[in-house]
């Protein structure tokens, strides 16, 4: 037996050697009797072969059945996370994967962020520029077209980027009081909001006192409030320009802390999943798509310029618009609804609700809507 398991080790090829049947005649039964227990030691020995052999069998069937399965995971992820349209399905060979250990999270800084220079020796008197780099924060200056900070995964290999769903829209005080003076305080979260990122930042940073601004501090204070209640902004608020700074390093550590071990594949912006932080396997749109997609030159909708213009006046939030667009797509059926309803049409908009809370819009803003597209003068 112990010959039959050294065999047994050394492979399948090895057959084992049977006794010769070439004896005398006196030693016939001596004979018979090794070869009765060499049968059984074969016997043995075969079914030990036997065994072996089905088990390497098992084994392949577990190896073929395993490389599947990752096959039908990845097919799986790209049907679930990844809803590509039947004509685009085969071409998988264009989706950006990022495996573990190929990529860096860096942070984009907008240029505007910055003095504008362009020549080093200036550029590195900047403060942004300064500060972060003493932070030994990995980041790098780009132009834009929405938020002042964002992160991308860049694979180390072929530069290709997968923007992190976070972005930052930085204000001073005495810029914010002049955004909301000028309009750009509603237009650029709205812009933050269409840019289908997931998680919005506003940073607010204190300048000296803050007693130096066009609008009073209790405005300014109501302000950022309704950005973190109303619109769902995550709101920061800073002491200075090196505070934001040492955030925004920190959050560049924790995002590349987060992400570093995930696997990432690219999506389209308008298929984009919301993304879980837990999760192993991600999606993200990749930076030049978030790009193209933010510009303000790009061609819209009338429905996008109808909510864009309807922002514009005073006392309409972003969900406020979006509620009465629902319901009146274009000015031209906001129009004929005014037309139907006659004197009427003041509270036409008021019973229509908005937000999470599903409030009412009510008649203050119904008449002001009301006001703006029927009369040819404003009171």
């Amino acid at each position: 037996m112990d010959i039959a398991r050294q065999l047994c080790n050394k492979g399948d090829d090895v057959s084992p050697s049977l006794p010769s049947p070439d004896s005398t005649a006196a030693g016939n039964g001596e004979m018979s009797a090794t070869l009765t227990s060499d049968l059984r030691e074969y016997d043995t020995f075969s079914a030990a072969i036997s065994a072996k052999r089905k088990t390497t069998a098992a084994k392949n069937r577990d190896h073929n059945n395993c490389h599947t399965l990752v096959q039908s995971a990845e097919i799986c992820h790209r049907k679930k996370y990844c809803k590509v349209p039947p004509q685009q399905q085969e071409t998988a060979d264009h989706t950006i994967i990022l495996v573990p250990g190929s990529f860096d999270v860096i942070l984009l800084v907008d240029k505007q962020e910055t003095t504008g220079v362009s020549e080093p020796e200036r550029l590195l008197e900047d403060a942004t520029v300064a500060e972060l780099s003493a932070l030994g924060t990995l980041f790098e200056l780009r132009h834009l077209k929405v938020s002042d900070f964002m992160w991308v995964c860049r694979e180390r290999t072929t530069g290709q980027e997968l923007v992190l769903p976070y972005i930052v829209e930085r204000k001073r005080m005495d810029d914010l009081a002049k955004s909301i003076r000028d309009g750009r305080f509603h237009e650029q979260k709205f812009r933050m909001k269409q840019s289908a990122v997931q998680n919005l930042v506003y940073l607010v940073e204190s300048h000296g006192d803050n007693m130096h601004t066009s609008l009073p501090l209790d405005t300014l204070n109501q302000a950022t409030i309704n950005t973190q209640v109303v619109d769902k902004f995550t709101v920061k608020t800073t002491s200075s320009h090196r505070d934001s700074m040492h955030y925004l390093s920190i959050m560049t550590r924790l995002l590349n802390a987060a992400y570093c071990n995930k696997t990432i594949f690219s999506c389209r912006r308008d298929s984009l999943p919301e993304c879980q932080i837990r999760d192993d396997v991600v999606s993200l749109m990749t930076f030049s798509e978030f790009n193209s997609a933010s510009s303000k030159t790009k061609a819209l909708s009338v429905r996008d310029l109808f909510l864009k213009q309807l922002v514009q006046l005073h006392g309409l939030s972003v969900q406020k618009a979006q509620a009465i667009v629902e319901r009146y797509h274009t000015p031209r059926v906001l129009m004929a609804a005014y037309q139907a309803e006659g004197s009427a049409g003041e509270k036409l908009l008021a019973n229509i609700r908005y937000g999470s809370l599903n409030r009412l819009i009510g008649p203050v803003i119904s008449r002001t809507v009301y006001q703006f597209y029927t009369k040819p003068l404003l009171p």
